[in-house]
């Protein structure tokens, strides 16, 4: 999916460019019927007047449309040269070391399997294959090894770890289902009238929020910083881990 995503990034880019480069065409957009005449006039200063409350005299159109297009043309310069710039290509010591630690925290997350978990958690289920994802994170996060020079990234890290384990920690409070992966709050516990139960839903359900905002400014940061890392290769591993031990588990 990342992969497809990045093929139609330049596509993309051609309809709805960088911001920077909007305001260039934005300009010329503006200048050209001021310099083409006065029948286009009236309704370059509508637009203006309307989105900008700017009026321009009749008199002064012409010379104000010449001065719109040379700043866009000026704007459109500058972004050639940005764009012609060399991109750093290079991580630092400190990024390798962090990307190989988000490789291997990964490997360990099943990202669709959190969705899932997320999902019945609104609804006061758990989705139990989350625990195992789980106790991969903490297995990564308690190691002797566990460093990211990357500040927010490692903070992300350890608010998925603490909202995860938060949210698995109320488990006798749920009973099984025909389903076996999904274990529903318990009925039997009242929440109007048994404030621990009320406390216990309360949290779960916190909980879940908590571990979906982490998740989401995880992957949202591993990608901003990683353009390239590749969540469709570590869910694979992730997932075949976690049917490999499915499987042990069964014999």
């Amino acid at each position: 999916m990342i992969d497809q995503i990045n093929k139609l990034i330049p596509l993309l880019r051609i309809f709805f460019p960088e911001q920077r480069k909007w305001m260039a065409r934005i300009f010329i957009l503006f200048g050209l019927p001021l310099v083409a005449g006065k029948v286009w006039e009236p309704y370059v200063n509508a637009l203006l007047q309307r989105y900008l409350e700017i009026h321009i005299p009749v008199e002064a159109a012409t010379y104000t449309g010449w001065t719109l297009i040379a700043i866009g043309l000026f704007l459109f310069s500058v972004n050639e040269i940005l764009d012609r710039l060399p991109k750093r290509t290079h991580l630092s010591p400190e990024e390798m070391a962090d990307r190989q630690s988000l490789n291997t925290l990964f490997r360990e997350i099943h990202i669709p399997s959190i969705d899932m978990f997320v999902h019945y958690g609104k609804l006061s289920i758990t989705y139990y294959p989350a625990l195992h994802y789980y106790y991969g994170i903490e297995g990564f996060v308690n190691s002797s090894s566990f460093h990211i020079h990357d500040i927010a990234i490692k903070s992300a890290v350890e608010a998925l770890h603490e909202s995860l384990g938060e949210a698995l920690n109320y488990g006798e409070f749920f009973r099984e289902t025909p389903n076996h992966d999904l274990h529903k709050f318990d009925s039997r516990r009242d929440i109007h009238t048994d404030p621990r139960a009320k406390a216990a839903h309360d949290g779960f359900i916190s909980s879940v929020y908590r571990t979906e905002a982490a998740m989401r400014t995880l992957c949202g940061l591993t990608r901003g910083k990683f353009p390239d890392f590749n969540f469709d290769e570590t869910d694979k591993l992730a997932l075949k881990n976690y049917r490999a031990y499915q499987s042990k588990s069964e014999v």
